[in-house]
C-alpha cells in the first residue's frame, strides 16, 4: 500500500546511522524533570494555558526552569552528549509494527489494533490491521560517542553561585533517569495487562531486570527515537491526575481521546517479531567508561 511505502530510518550522515547526542542529552532532561516535579508547579502550567485566549506555545517552560534551573544555572549544563560513531547498516533491520488501542468490554478493556484512517479490529485478528514498517537497530547493538562532564561546576565556589546542591553530580542524573524508567515500564506492563499481550509483558519484565543491573552498574536506561509515543517524551506520567488531563483538553488533538474516558494514550506501537507483539521500540541501556 502506498502508505507503507514511507518508511522511517535511523538517524544517518554521509558517513553512516548514528545515535544523536542530542537524543541522549534530550531522553536525559524528561528523567530530570520527572524527578524534580514539585508540589504546585502542574497546577501552575494549568493556571498559565487557561489563562487567555491563546495557549502558550511552551506552557511547562516555566516549570521546567523552576525544575532544572534557567538557562544560566540549568543543572543539564553538566554533561554532554556528542553524536555517536556511525556504525554498519548490517546493524539495522526494517522491522513490522503495528498500532494496538484499548477498547471498552463490560468493566474493563480488551485489545484492539487501528486501522488507517480510522478504526480498528478485534485483537485476535492483528493482520487486518494497518501495519508500519521502519528501520531500526537489532538488539543488543552498541554505539560510542563522546561524553563530556564539565567539572568545573563542582567546585564549591561555583556550586554556590548556580545554586547546585552539594550532591549533585552524573550519578544523580542517571538515579533520576531510571526512577523515570521505572515508572515508564510499570505503566506500560500495566498496559500489557489490560490488553493480555503476555510476550510483550514478559519482555517488559526482561527490561525491569535490566533496569535493575544497569542501577548496581552505576548505568541508567532511557527510551530514544520516534517510536516511544507520548509517555516516553512526557515528564509526567501520572495521566488520570485532573489537572494534568485538563491540560490537555485544552488542545484539540487529545479532545477525542480523553472523551472517551479509556486510559490516556489507549494506543502504543508495537514490535512484531514471529509474527507477535512482542516488544517496544526505542529502550536503550547508557554507560559511561571512564
Amino acid at each position: 500500500m502506498g502508505e507503507s511505502l514511507h518508511i522511517p530510518t535511523f538517524a544517518a550522515g554521509a558517513a553512516g546511522p548514528y545515535i544523536p547526542g542530542t537524543a541522549i542529552k534530550g531522553a536525559l532532561r524528561t528523567g530530570m524533570v520527572f524527578a524534580n516535579w514539585r508540589d504546585g508547579m502542574l497546577q501552575d502550567v494549568r493556571a498559565r494555558v487557561e489563562s487567555g485566549e491563546r495557549i502558550p506555545r511552551r506552557p511547562a517552560e516555566i516549570v521546567e526552569d523552576q525544575a532544572l534551573g534557567n538557562a544560566g544555572t540549568n543543572k543539564m549544563r553538566f554533561v554532554g552528549a556528542g553524536d555517536s560513531t556511525p556504525i554498519a547498516t548490517s546493524e539495522f533491520k526494517v522491522y513490522l509494527l503495528r498500532t494496538s488501542t484499548l477498547q471498552p468490554r463490560g468493566t474493563g478493556f480488551t485489545l484492539g489494533w487501528k486501522q488507517s484512517p480510522r478504526g480498528a479490529v478485534d485483537g485476535a485478528r492483528p493482520d487486518e490491521s494497518t501495519p508500519s514498517f521502519a528501520e531500526m537497530a537489532v538488539p543488543g547493538t552498541s554505539f560510542e560517542g563522546d561524553w563530556n562532564e564539565k567539572t568545573f561546576f563542582l567546585q564549591p565556589d561555583v556550586r554556590r553561585s548556580v545554586r547546585w546542591p552539594e550532591s549533585f553530580n552524573r550519578a544523580k542524573i542517571f538515579d533520576a533517569v531510571n526512577v523515570y524508567a521505572a515508572g515508564l515500564l510499570a505503566l506500560q506492563r500495566q498496559y500489557a495487562s489490560w490488553a493480555g499481550m503476555g510476550l510483550l509483558d514478559k519482555n517488559l519484565e526482561e527490561l525491569e531486570q535490566r533496569l535493575a543491573q544497569a542501577r548496581e552498574n552505576g548505568r541508567c536506561v532511557l527510551t530514544v527515537g520516534w517510536g516511544g509515543g507520548l509517555l516516553s517524551k512526557s515528564g509526567w506520567l501520572d495521566t488520570t491526575n485532573a489537572d494534568y488531563r485538563q491540560i490537555l483538553q485544552q488542545f484539540s488533538i487529545y479532545n477525542r481521546a480523553l472523551s472517551t474516558n479509556l486510559p490516556f494514550p489507549k494506543t502504543r506501537r508495537i514490535v512484531f517479531l514471529g509474527n507477535r507483539p512482542a516488544t517496544l521500540p526505542g529502550w536503550a541501556e547508557l554507560s559511561i567508561e571512564e
